[in-house]
């Protein structure tokens, strides 16, 4: 009788044949262990050492993982380097500094990196001082003429400006509230509303209409006074002291001073009653 033992568990097999294993659950198992062993071998062939990107240590990635897809060696590592990749994320940029295009100062930016100035305020100078010049640039070669005195002239302040001076600009409202002032005085009444709503025009209005007279060119280089077709006097003698009636613009004409005070207060009392008539009633 042969006397062996079981390649797998060690015990006597007292047995004529020459049998390896006991029984067959040991063959399974011994079958089983040289198929994972073999495949552990083939593995470590087939894998490629990876070095750790956070410690640098030399390792073999898992076999659920890949070379391209395991990047630490270890859990520890792989929070370490969350943790670090964190605080890369939520850390203050580097501030460099910057030179203020407002004040040539140096300055630290610390909002944005594209921040060209110092402070809000020193933004705004800026701005303004650039608007200014555009401004510049654009009155230098912009010429306006005057409607009060026929010039040319180059806007100082705004490219909206009409007349060349103040003078010019309060002509036709001096004159404007002055015959206003002459109505109140002969009618006996106070001032209770502005001088344009108590006309129901502006200064610009009368403007235009003083330009639709062909002789207009030649009197406002000159002394001229804004006369009445008809006299206040008649209206007043018919009972008339509405303001908007007596200064209407189909009333007002520009003459001479010359000319005005020869006329003085006379007037055609049949024209005066046909106006009355058609602009009135």
């Amino acid at each position: 009788m042969n006397i062996h033992k079981c390649k797998y568990c060690k015990s006597e097999i007292k047995d004529i044949s020459r049998r390896l294993y006991c029984s067959n659950e040991c063959s399974n198992q011994q079958k089983c262990s040289d198929q994972s062993d073999s495949r552990v071998k083939n593995k470590k062939e087939k894998q490629v050492a990876c070095n750790c990107k956070w410690c640098g240590n030399t390792y073999f990635p898992e076999r659920f993982f890949s070379s391209d897809r395991q990047k630490w060696c270890s859990h520890e590592c792989r929070m370490e380097a969350y943790k670090q990749r964190v605080k890369d994320k939520y850390a203050e940029p580097k501030r460099q500094a910057k030179v203020c295009k407002g004040c040539g100062l140096l300055f630290f930016p610390s909002v944005s990196v594209r921040r060209c100035y110092c402070t809000r305020a020193c933004q705004i100078e800026a701005k303004k001082a650039e608007w200014r010049e555009e401004t510049q640039k654009a009155r230098d070669i912009t010429t306006h003429i005057c409607p009060a005195c026929d010039k040319g002239f180059t806007p100082e302040k705004s490219l909206k400006q009409v007349y060349c001076s103040r003078r010019c600009r309060e002509k036709i409202p001096k004159k404007m509230y002055k015959m206003l002032q002459t109505i109140y005085k002969r009618s006996g009444t106070d001032k209770e509303h502005d001088t344009y709503e108590a006309l129901g025009y502006s200064a610009q209005d009368l403007a235009k209409h003083l330009e639709t007279f062909p002789d207009w060119n030649r009197l406002k280089a000159g002394d001229w006074h804004l006369d009445h077709k008809f006299p206040v006097i008649a209206f007043l003698k018919e009972g008339i002291t509405d303001p908007k009636i007596i200064c209407g613009l189909e009333n007002l004409q520009p003459l001479s001073a010359k000319d005005n005070i020869v006329k003085n207060d006379r007037y055609d009392e049949s024209s005066f009653k046909f106006f009355v008539r058609a602009y009135i009633k």
